[in-house]
């Protein structure tokens, strides 16, 4: 992140022209940094208070435009914070699969959620050219290059083929972001419940010695109680004499008496 800061602006017209265009509709007054790099990955997204856009030196306008509004969706929702916070939980939880699990499903909600809000304003034609771009972006990602806290416009060629198929299917793209909602919400249970696992500790039994000192079990096959003249009993355990009682205990009842 540092690094980035250091690299100059862009200084291509027509994408501080978009950048503008975009954070003026979308009432973004936080404007991000858009630089642009000769490196072997694709763009995207990175920063808290200083978000920076990065984008590769060759690509169109019409590329940008459709970069930028994927990338300034991240920056409106948040989507840089709830990434920060699955990647700690990984991180602290990392022997546990189904945090690994929900983290690559927050991460495909995010994406799909910001899809659809750039779709949702592009006609038919367009949103074809949209897809288009996902796809030739995704040729140039190297994934080693991309910190966890960046959220690149095009990812791995598994998750370009999963959006690619939910914009197709789906006639409404906005129904993603009932998916969005309801993975964010199971990964809030998550560390509910993950964070009740401190309060309490679960054990296996262990008798204190201190406890046991006194105490006996009875055997209704070698124990037995003894009746004396005052109508009370002595319990006789290993044919010793143990305690003796004014009346039988419903547990003792089984035992023999003499």
């Amino acid at each position: 992140m540092r690094v980035l800061l250091l690299v100059p602006l862009t200084t291509n017209q027509g994408i501080i022209h978009i950048l503008k265009k975009l954070c003026i509709l979308k009432k973004i007054s936080n404007i991000p940094r858009i630089i642009q790099l000769d490196l072997n990955t694709g763009p995207f997204v990175t920063g808290f208070l200083k978000p920076i856009i990065v984008l590769p030196i060759q690509i169109s306008n019409d590329e940008a435009n459709f970069i930028i509004h994927h990338e300034l969706e991240h920056l409106l929702h948040h989507h840089i914070l709830i990434r920060a916070c699955i990647e700690i939980i990984s991180i602290i939880y990392w022997w546990n699969p189904i945090i690994w699990i929900l983290r690559r499903e927050i991460i495909y909600s995010l994406e799909l959620q910001a899809d659809a809000n750039v779709m949702k304003s592009l006609s038919s034609s367009v949103s074809f050219s949209y897809l288009e771009t996902l796809v030739k972006m995704s040729r140039q990602i190297d994934k080693n290059q991309i910190n966890n806290l960046a959220l690149p416009f095009s990812m791995k060629n598994s998750m370009i083929e999963y959006r690619i198929k939910t914009a197709l299917k789906s006639n409404n793209f906005l129904n993603n972001r009932k998916s969005f909602i309801f993975y964010a919400g199971l990964l809030l249970l998550s560390i509910v419940a993950l964070l009740f696992s401190f309060i309490y500790t679960f054990e296996s039994y262990e008798v204190n010695p201190t406890e046991v000192e006194g105490t006996f079990s009875v055997n209704s096959k070698t124990d037995y109680l003894v009746l004396q003249k005052d109508k009370s009993y002595d319990l006789y355990i290993n044919d010793k004499y143990v305690v003796n009682f004014s009346s039988i205990p419903e547990e003792f009842s089984g035992l023999s008496i003499y």
